[in-house]
């Protein structure tokens, strides 16, 4: 299949270089490189926003040779005895607070540059970081000293569900006063939490008598005041700009003290370490954290301090690949204390399946591996891998209930189809219930489909273009690929996986973009869509727009 794609430009910028220079000038020079020529590149690097210099930036510049400068207190670099060639320029602002890639910041200059050529006044600019501050305070207005505040993005993860995509904290000041700062350009959520206990009143207690000193703590919120991250407000920051007065007024929460007692169906994993956590149900809220779990050991009894109302899992776990047990327990939590909760952990599941070739090359499988991921949580210890043995048989040990991608290492082709549960799909994605699964059949084809992209468009500044192919709904963990484009515009990537895929050629690193699921997302709407089958047909191709 041929396929024609324009160019979507995106304001973002290549890989790092490999020299490091200070002072405006060239420090030093990688051994792979010989700065023979005679020409120069110089310049400035000014704040977007103010237009004042900028001082101690970094400027990578890549072309015929990778180097980089730092700029002086004027905001001026410079580099010299550079051959001639194309080169692109851009701004590296280490200040920036470490996250998901900053597309709004990056504003690459190309220039070519003539033999002797000593080309000046090149200006670069840089989009400043956003800040947002306010002040944490109780029910009275004091101050809360020592306390989280996170200014946070979510991703989609690999269902519609969301988790983390950045989160970048600080801490408040003796004044409960907070200010994270150098942030990137976007939406956020702002999540306050403090992590002290408060003593309550209460009637005498003897010494040693082993009941606990009642407590309190501060629950935490979303800006501007709910537990709930669905319906808590963004704010947008905006490069160069301050975002003050996001306050806080948290109370203080007893919550309930959930306590319980932890113990084994199978006597053989009685002397095993036990893993215990309290996790939220919601993928969101989830990703935040998981509550610690007290256990005492020699009982096996448990309890978590200060759980507010919500739906949760008790999450027990063993360590070690042999003889690993686990249990979850679901529980709402309210406002009244519930009776103490019974968590029995049962032995891990074995899954046992084979595999078969379909295709017209068929390979040996044997030693080649099989990967369980989980999908749906935190899976402690090693990861679910099994060889294939001769005859294509394999064995999962240490399989826990959920969800799990069925991946092949080692093996060319890709898993056309499981039959698993009497049901047969093409997803590699498997749904394991309690009690034992299986058995499981997969077929494995070498049956790949072939397709040759052309990209159009590509304006003369644009000095590297590369494409990028990804599947339109399957969930694999290597389903989005970068593929350089050459001098003609064309990139042909190796054998695919049949199915519906969107491709795309961008003028930056693919792997900054692949990295981004929610730019992902935004991309597929302005890419072309195509059909591969083991015999590939036609596309209908059309006009793709800049995106930025």
């Amino acid at each position: 299949m041929r396929l024609a794609i324009a160019l979507i430009a995106i304001a973002a910028y290549p890989a790092a270089a490999q020299v490091l220079s200070t002072n405006g000038t060239i420090l030093g020079q990688s051994s792979q490189q010989q700065l023979s020529g005679k020409g120069a590149i110089s310049g400035n690097v000014m704040n977007k926003v103010t237009h004042e210099p900028m001082k101690n930036v970094q400027v990578a510049l890549v072309g015929p040779v990778a180097l980089i400068a730092v700029t002086d207190d004027a905001g001026q670099f410079a580099f010299k005895l550079m051959p001639p060639g194309d080169y692109v320029l851009r701004v590296q602002d280490q200040s920036l607070a470490p996250q998901r890639p900053r597309f709004s910041t990056l504003l690459p200059v190309s220039v070519t540059l003539a033999a002797n050529e000593l080309r000046s006044g090149v200006l670069l600019s840089q989009m400043p970081g956003a800040s947002i501050s306010g002040r944490l305070a109780d029910d009275e207005g004091l101050p809360l000293r020592k306390c989280d505040v996170s200014a946070i993005q979510f991703d989609l993860g690999q269902e519609p569900s969301k988790t983390i995509g950045s989160l970048i904290s600080t801490f408040t000041n003796e004044k409960g006063e907070y200010r994270i700062a150098n942030l990137a350009a976007g939406n956020y959520l702002i999540f306050a939490k403090c992590g002290q206990s408060i003593p309550l009143p209460h009637a005498f207690l003897r010494r040693n008598s082993g009941v606990e000193a009642p407590t309190a703590s501060y629950a935490p919120q979303f800006y501007p005041g709910t537990p709930d991250p669905h319906i808590a407000t963004k704010l947008t920051a905006v490069g160069g700009s301050e975002l003050s007065g996001i306050d806080f007024h948290l109370s203080l929460s007893g919550g309930i003290t959930l306590r319980g007692k932890v113990g084994f169906a199978n006597p053989d994993g009685a002397n095993s370490i036990i893993q215990l956590t309290l996790e939220s149900r919601d993928p969101m809220q989830r990703s935040l954290g998981m509550k610690a779990v007290h256990l005492n050991m020699q009982s096996g009894e448990f309890w978590v301090d200060h759980v507010t109302p919500g739906s949760y899992n008790v999450v027990a776990n063993t360590f070690g690949e042999t003889n690993r047990s686990y249990a979850v327990v679901p529980i709402e939590i309210g406002t009244t204390q519930p009776e103490p909760l019974v968590v029995m952990l049962t032995p891990a599941m074995t899954l046992r399946g084979a595999i078969t070739q379909e295709g017209d090359t068929h390979v040996l499988l044997a030693d080649k591996l099989l990967n369980l991921t989980p999908l749906d949580r935190f899976y402690p210890g090693t990861q679910p891998s099994s060889p294939i043995q001769k005859d294509g048989t394999f064995s999962f040990s240490g399989v826990l209930p959920g969800r799990w991608l069925v991946e092949s290492s080692g093996a060319p082709g890709f898993i056309k189809s499981i039959s698993f549960n009497n049901r047969q799909s093409n997803s590699p994605v498997i749904e394991i219930t309690e009690g034992a699964p299986g058995p499981i059949n997969i077929v494995l084809s070498t049956a790949m489909a072939q397709i040759d992209c052309t990209v159009t468009g590509i304006p003369s500044e644009v000095r590297s273009v590369s494409g990028i192919l990804m599947p339109v709904q399957e969930v694999r963990s290597s389903s989005q690929q970068g593929f350089p484009v050459d001098l003609q515009g064309k990139f042909t990537p190796p054998g695919l996986p049949p199915g519906k895929y969107v491709a795309c050629a961008v003028g930056v690193d693919p792997w900054v973009l692949i990295q981004n699921s929610t730019v992902m997302d935004a991309l597929k709407s302005r890419c072309e869509t195509v059909d591969l089958d083991e015999m590939v047909v036609k596309i209908g191709g059309r006009r793709m727009y800049l995106w930025r």
